[in-house]
């Protein structure tokens, strides 16, 4: 436990020093942090050692972040936007299956990365924010953006963990490390 506050405390210090800088360097706040954990963790200075445990408490922040999201989400405009968020919610793991089986791989392979590759939707989230902050795209983008992220992830998920080998598979022949 005292490995874990000291580890905090360098993370939390880390995080001030390399965001201040990305500010000064007039960069996103978010560069500083990503920097921060390159350069503190295991593959930098190695000052962080309890990095699996720091990344089960990151999971509190993805939550956060999804309230966060869910807050600035306006039930009519949802219902307006979920024509465009279910194109995307099928097109994205089509698209990652169409493109592994160009590179030649088997169509049961690539139908199931490409479900897997889908799933890649808390860093749009970020950037959704971040765009919007920034003032770079409107609040209805940002929501389109925010609503597309988490009901392909909620979707893909669902979909992933019935039907393809997980470390939570839902039976026995589908549970694996």
């Amino acid at each position: 436990m005292e490995r874990f506050i000291i580890d905090l405390s360098i993370l939390m210090v880390g995080a001030a020093i390399f965001s201040y800088l990305a500010v000064l360097l007039k960069q996103p706040i978010i560069i500083g942090y990503i920097v921060c954990g390159i350069v503190l963790g295991p593959m930098g200075f190695g000052w962080i050692k309890q990095a699996e445990f720091i990344e089960s408490i990151s999971h509190i922040g993805i939550t956060l972040l999804l309230f966060l999201a869910g807050l600035c989400l306006h039930p009519q405009k949802l219902i307006q936007s979920f024509r465009e968020t279910a194109v995307f919610l099928l097109f994205k793991p089509w698209m990652f299956k169409k493109f592994f089986l160009l590179m030649g791989e088997q169509p049961s392979f690539a139908k199931e990365i490409g479900m897997r590759l889908g799933q890649l939707s808390e860093f749009s989230l970020l950037v959704a924010l971040l765009a919007f902050s920034l003032g770079n795209i409107t609040h209805k983008a940002s929501q389109l953006i925010q609503l597309t992220a988490i009901l392909t992830f909620v979707v893909s998920s669902y979909i992933v963990v019935l039907k393809y080998p997980t470390p939570i598979g839902t039976t026995e022949k589908l549970r694996k490390d």
